[in-house]
């Protein structure tokens, strides 16, 4: 676990030091100090400082140093009305570059692009200009084909098409505003950006499907890995889909080699790989949601949720599933706030509590798309109708508690600030400190002893003065 961690820790050095970031007097220091114990205290740790300056050499050949000029080569991901520049002439770019979409269906494009205006605003460039040549990418007919099968299971549906489409195969260009602010107010975007579920998802199915067909028990694994592999590629490996993708590997990898399957080292040879594979994704704000929720349920949840067993012994188990799932949300808002503040100038405040409601009502709703897709995928296409009547009712009740939820107060509260990152830092090292002292707490006195509530009220104070 600390030579991952040791390895991310140098990935995100190059990449800082690349980028040229800014960097206080102490934390500079802090830097050299470190560097000289690795060379000087332990010789076994200079590997680390390797990799460090490697990766510092990697990032200048494949990232993109010219000028937003003349004509290029540019790899895009369309969706909607916009498109988003991964790639230019074939290297990476470390800016945010968006291009117009002159009516092209949802998927991946490489143009060739003469930029003639370039507009920059709070750190996004947009490019126009005149396109002289463009190829689809050569999984579009896979997705162009399951988004026909959707449309066509869905048919005079055109709210459950659009959910559809954005829950299983990524496309949210299509949903309303009103819809997507309100599942933005209400804490529940994740249902409509892949993540952990749809590939949960995904594995448990067709592990289900090949456990009566297929006698081979690698094999029904190395089938499962391929159709995911299949999947994330037609989808695109977007930062929470790659993130993903790994861990689901790991996982089967772990099934079909008969290893132990540890949570936390799959995470952070996740986190390694993505940033790797997309290293300018450190500042991507799906890879500091996605990364940072996950790091919270590995790593922070599993304190407050002995402290809470400890403190709390419901009977009922659905109370104490519904109060667990609570903490658990509670948990991540805590460790993400920062991130919406900084980003979105917003803070959330209750919002945690409708993921109590949403996320069962919408993990329902998703498995029940993505069995309907399943089958039509595969010609089946006589229960559609039952199906059809099933989705609807769900998707209208689904539809109905965002619209209460959205109408409680507080929920978020918009904060016309704008955050130094010297203040997130302080958060988290607050954060650390506390979860050490309820371990400290923990190993010496179990929970036995009484906490402070003074010094939790205290605690929490301090916290929100700082921010």
């Amino acid at each position: 676990m600390s030579e991952l961690t040791r390895i991310f820790s140098a990935l995100i050095c190059a990449v800082l030091l690349y980028m040229n970031i800014k960097i206080t007097g102490i934390v500079f220091i802090l830097l050299i100090i470190t560097v000289l114990f690795y060379f000087f205290i332990k010789e076994k740790n200079l590997i680390y400082v390797i990799l460090l300056l490697v990766f510092y050499i990697y990032l200048n050949l494949v990232t993109y140093n010219g000028d937003l000029s003349g004509e290029r080569r540019l790899f895009v991901k369309f969706d909607g009305r916009t498109g988003t520049v991964l790639r230019i002439d074939n290297r990476y770019t470390d800016k945010r570059i968006f291009i117009n979409n002159t009516g092209y269906p949802y998927g991946f494009y490489t143009l060739t692009y003469k930029i003639q205006q370039i507009k920059k605003k709070n750190g996004i460039f947009t490019i126009n200009g005149k396109l002289k040549e463009i190829k689809e990418g050569k999984l579009n007919f896979i997705r162009n084909f399951m988004l026909q099968k959707l449309e066509n299971a869905f048919d005079g549906e055109y709210d459950i098409s659009v959910f559809a489409k954005a829950a299983v195969l990524g496309e949210k260009g299509n949903i309303d505003e009103e819809f997507n602010r309100m599942f933005k107010n209400t804490g529940l975007s994740h249902l409509i950006v892949i993540s952990g579920l749809h590939i949960g998802l995904i594995i448990i199915v067709f592990l289900k499907i090949f456990e009566n067909t297929i006698y081979s028990y690698k094999m029904k694994y190395i089938l499962t890995w391929s159709l995911l592999s299949v999947y994330c590629a037609v989808i695109g490996f977007s930062v929470s889909v790659l993130r993903t993708y790994i861990t689901g590997s790991i996982m089967i990898f772990s099934k079909i080699f008969f290893e132990e399957k540890d949570s936390r080292k799959s995470f952070f040879i996740s986190l390694i790989v993505t940033v790797m594979i997309l290293p300018y994704s450190l500042f991507d704000i799906s890879f500091q949601l996605s990364y940072g929720a996950v790091g919270s349920i590995l790593f922070i949840y599993p304190v407050f949720e002995r402290l809470y067993s400890a403190k709390c012994r419901i009977k009922d188990n659905f109370i104490d599933h519904i109060l667990k799932t609570a903490l658990l949300s509670f948990v991540i808002q805590i460790m993400t706030f920062p991130v919406f503040l900084y980003n979105f100038q917003t803070m959330p405040v209750f919002s945690f509590m409708c993921n109590i409601v949403g996320i069962p009502l919408g993990t329902l709703l998703i498995q029940l798309i993505f069995l309907v897709l399943l089958l039509n995928v595969f010609g089946i296409e006589l229960f559609n109708k039952i199906f059809l009547l099933i989705i609807k009712f769900i998707f209208n009740a689904f539809e109905t508690i965002i619209y209460f939820l959205d109408k409680i107060p507080l929920l978020q509260i918009n904060a016309e600030i704008r955050i130094h990152w010297v203040f997130i830092l302080f958060y988290y090292i607050i954060i650390a400190a506390g979860i050490q002292f309820l371990r400290y707490y923990e190993i010496k006195y179990g929970y036995k002893k009484p906490l402070s509530i003074k010094l939790i009220i205290l605690s929490v104070a301090v916290i929100s003065d700082i921010m």
